[in-house]
């Protein structure tokens, strides 16, 4: 079963299942995935059987919705400054290039004479997937800002005028919520557009958390229950008429180099992250970007990412920023 956020001719928000045979379902009662949530763990009962106890009316056609820009990110919160935008990257490779790591690891001086970046990889190959129950490698972590950073599907991701330039990133997003004892709640995952300034993470490593306070969007439908093993997809970036990329990537834990129980370890560990009331949407990493290819999105381009597994494709353009006239006054 998968989730979206809609608002309905009357201007009002609405949540809707999407079915396996494809219809969109009202839910009723709920105006958004957040009270959905929280009504499930009052209730003590799985986000799926209380969703589907709760369908009503067909809603209409998702690709008719999108169209009419009335789709919203399926997880958001009532104050969006108490909504986490983070991740963490150098979490996946292709499973061939895992399986070679494991059989012939590095050696420790192999493993020091690494760049940090090939070292964390190689490691997270080692280390990333312990015991369950265990506590494996800790893993590179950014922060992307708050719920004002999120753009709806089928919107615009900007580049500042102050960045250098900003590129896709096509990723799989976790989302949860904090109850009131301050205990994580997995709601679900989407596909994710991490938008980021590679170019100025490219002049600097230390650039990267300045490079990673950018837009970001995902959706357009959220998917419940465990995360598939092995996800594919498509990118595909257009100009005009012209597709000027594409190329696959891969996603789920077949293809990470951490377990998803050891990134949400290592991201719930602060208190600061568990904080009742508090939702959190954490991008788990990424096989492919347009960026390494040498393709310099612009204004007008198109980013397309697809998943059987998320259903509707999510979409976003880019437009161009602007520069804030930013004074700080002394009291």
């Amino acid at each position: 079963m998968r989730l979206i956020q809609y608002i309905n001719d009357r201007g009002d928000r609405g949540v809707a299942a999407r079915l396996e045979a494809g219809s969109l379902q009202n839910v009723e009662g709920v105006k958004t995935v957040y009270d959905l949530a929280l009504l499930a763990i009052a209730e003590g009962r799985p986000l799926a059987e209380i969703t589907e106890s709760k369908l009503s009316w067909d809603v209409g056609d998702i690709a008719d919705m999108l169209a009419q820009k009335r789709i919203l990110p399926p997880t958001d919160h009532p104050d969006p400054r108490a909504h986490w935008l983070t991740g963490t990257g150098f979490t996946h490779m292709v499973p061939s290039a895992q399986a070679a790591r494991r059989n012939d690891p590095p050696s420790a001086d192999e493993l020091a004479a690494m760049p940090p970046a090939a070292q964390l990889v190689a490691r997270g190959v080692l280390e990333g997937k312990p015991e369950p129950g265990t506590v494996g490698l800790q893993p590179e972590w950014f922060y992307k800002g708050d719920g004002r950073g999120l753009t709806v599907p089928e919107g615009p991701l900007a580049c500042p005028a102050f960045g250098v330039d900003g590129s896709e990133e096509a990723e799989v997003v976790a989302h949860y919520i904090i109850d009131k004892t301050g205990t994580p709640h997995r709601i679900g995952f989407t596909l994710g557009n991490e938008f980021t300034d590679h170019a100025m993470d490219a002049e600097n490593a230390y650039y990267l958390s300045h490079a990673k306070i950018r837009p970001c969007s995902f959706g357009p439908e959220l998917l419940l229950g465990p995360l598939p093993s092995n996800i594919e997809g498509q990118t595909r970036i257009f100009r005009g008429d012209d597709v000027i990329f594409e190329a696959p990537f891969w996603c789920g834990e077949d293809n990470m180099t951490h377990s998803l129980e050891n990134l949400e370890h290592h991201h719930f560990k602060y208190d600061l992250f568990r904080q009742p009331g508090d939702v959190h949407s954490h991008f788990l990493g990424t096989t492919t970007m347009s960026y390494q290819k040498g393709v310099r999105l612009q204004a007008g381009d198109i980013i397309e990412l697809q998943s059987d597994v998320f259903g509707a494709p999510l979409r976003n353009n880019i437009v161009e920023g602007t520069m804030a006239d930013v004074s700080v006054e002394a009291l």
